[in-house]
């Protein structure tokens, strides 16, 4: 009886931790165009994201969120410079960077088992893929101009 109740409590001690590892934030499956945005100005980002959920100014511009809070838009100087993305299905391969209209032709300059990165991806400054579980991609994280 006792191994029976020891074997129930790590049965939902792992479940907890499985269930800890769902994300909580909105993600998003569409195709998201960050170096057509880059240096764009919060109407041109409307225009292709639509309405933003909120902004929030901050010591660096204005922050919005897009898509349910799925993307994030750091506008620096009044235009889109930084950008967060969390994709709903990204692996973490260089061919996800499709999602967010970069090509998958090139290696990236650094690579671990945590972390992608470009640097000078289509005029871009930096452009990092940061994993999450499963083989995901938990977030892309672009800096179009500003380091």
């Amino acid at each position: 009886m006792k191994t029976i109740l020891c074997l129930i409590t790590a049965l939902i001690a792992t479940m907890t931790v499985a269930i800890a590892d769902v994300p909580i934030r909105p993600v998003t499956d569409e195709f998201i165009p960050v170096a057509l945005l880059a240096g764009a100005t919060p109407a041109a980002v409307t225009d292709e994201l639509g309405k933003p959920t909120s902004c929030d100014a901050n010591k660096y511009g204005q922050l919005c969120f897009y898509k349910n809070e799925a993307v994030e838009v750091m506008f620096i100087d009044g235009m889109a410079d930084w950008f967060t993305i969390y994709p709903a299905n990204a692996f973490m391969l260089s061919s996800s960077l499709t999602q967010i209209g970069l090509p998958a032709t090139e290696d990236p300059t650094f690579e671990t088992a945590e972390v992608m990165r470009w640097k000078g991806l289509q005029g871009l400054l930096d452009v990092t893929a940061f994993a999450g579980a499963s083989g995901r991609v938990s977030y892309f994280y672009v800096k179009a101009r500003t380091p």
